[in-house]
């Protein structure tokens, strides 16, 4: 949590003084490659949501209203998008005492040693910033993109209040999946949206076969269920029957509901790591 907080004091300075809007829905496809989790937030929606505190007030809330993240092993890259201008974007990082110029021409970004982080305008009302090698993540992005996110997906993503998709994932994020299971995971698309102050997790999990897809489905529902007793709560098997479903290789989530104190860890989270 503490890399995180750098990133977004970074996001609030960068974003002080800027006002060209950007609404490019193809770039989240680019982000990614196998093994990596892409984040995307809505943060328009997340401002008027029961997570609104986690949206900081002034002109970050004002200006982004896309944030989209990339996070590797080692590495986090993101897309700022909003009403940002790439001539004011560059007259604050030159003037700023944080970062220095490394390059002028094409493209020109702007780096920060000691938060071991590059920015710099890629165009109007967008912001890439990394804590990779910023030109190997500018090429990838936009001079030689690959689809990573299928465009389908990626409209579902930012149809939502956050979307996150993972291809060929190496970790289970602490839910305690079996390698063996783990490694049949061929994609992971969710995205969550609120209902009042509810929020919900719906998608799917594509796996290498039916007979992955069953043993994925039983897997989770288990773990479901037992998340339910040890909280002491009602178990509905009804209900929960229509959570986790399969068709063919496809594993379908709709509904799950989810606990809001988790969810503002990992929007917290997010929204940390994004910050210039």
């Amino acid at each position: 949590m503490r890399r995180f907080i750098p990133i977004l004091l970074i996001l609030i300075f960068i974003t002080s003084c800027v006002y060209f809007d950007a609404d490019r829905d193809d770039i989240l496809q680019r982000l990614g490659k196998e093994g990596d989790t892409v984040v995307t937030i809505d943060t328009e929606r997340m401002k008027e949501s029961s997570l609104s505190s986690f949206i900081p007030s002034g002109e970050l809330e004002n200006r982004v209203n896309r944030l989209s993240l990339v996070l590797s092993d080692d590495s986090v890259t993101g897309i700022a998008q909003g009403k940002l201008s790439s001539t004011e974007v560059g007259t604050v990082l030159i003037w700023s005492p944080l970062f220095h110029r490394v390059k002028e021409e094409n493209p020109r970004y702007y780096r920060s040693e000691h938060m071991s982080i590059s920015a710099g305008s890629v165009g109007e009302g967008l912001v890439l910033f990394t804590t990779s090698d910023y030109e190997s993540e500018y090429d990838s992005i936009f001079v030689s993109p690959e689809e990573n996110i299928p465009r389908s997906d990626a409209l579902a993503m930012q149809s939502s209040l956050a979307g996150v998709y993972i291809s060929e994932p190496d970790s289970s994020f602490g839910l305690g999946i079996p390698d063996e299971t783990l490694a049949k995971i061929r994609n992971v698309l969710l995205t969550i949206d609120e209902n009042g102050e509810d929020f919900s997790l719906s998608g799917r999990i594509i796996m290498d076969s039916e007979d992955s897809a069953r043993a994925m489905q039983m897997l989770l529902r288990n773990m479901l269920v037992q998340d339910i007793r040890r909280k002491g709560e009602r178990l509905d098997v009804k209900a929960l029957s229509g959570i986790f479903t399969y068709e063919g290789s496809v594993v379908s989530v709709s509904g799950y509901s989810l606990d809001k104190e988790v969810l503002e860890n990992v929007i917290s989270g997010s929204i940390g790591y994004a910050a210039i």
